[in-house]
């Protein structure tokens, strides 16, 4: 019968070329190239990752003002200025939910 520990499940090549750099073997999940000591900065470091943070709300602002702009200026022939007053949304939201 075969053992079916470890040793038989790693394929053949590996199991049977030795170590040749004389190294010892890596840890367990040591795959992984070491990080590099950073060059950047402190500050230049905590910035970007705010930035990298804040890009994702910041695109659906951006993406919410052109839809806000293509359907109320564009297909709907009103003024740009007319989006940011709470008048508009509430005579918008009277139309669409309004009882017949």
């Amino acid at each position: 019968m075969h053992d079916h520990g470890t040793e038989s499940r790693r394929p053949r090549q590996e199991a049977e070329q030795p170590n040749r750099s004389g190294a010892k073997p890596a840890a367990a999940g040591d795959g992984r190239p070491k990080a590099k000591a950073s060059k950047q900065p402190p500050w230049l470091r905590i910035t970007l990752r705010i930035l990298r943070y804040l890009i994702v709300p910041v695109a659906c602002v951006i993406a919410l003002y052109v839809g806000l702009y293509v359907g109320y200026v564009t297909l709907g022939d009103q003024s740009a200025g007319d989006i940011w007053k709470p008048e508009t949304w509430k005579h918008v939201f009277d139309l669409v939910f309004a009882k017949e």
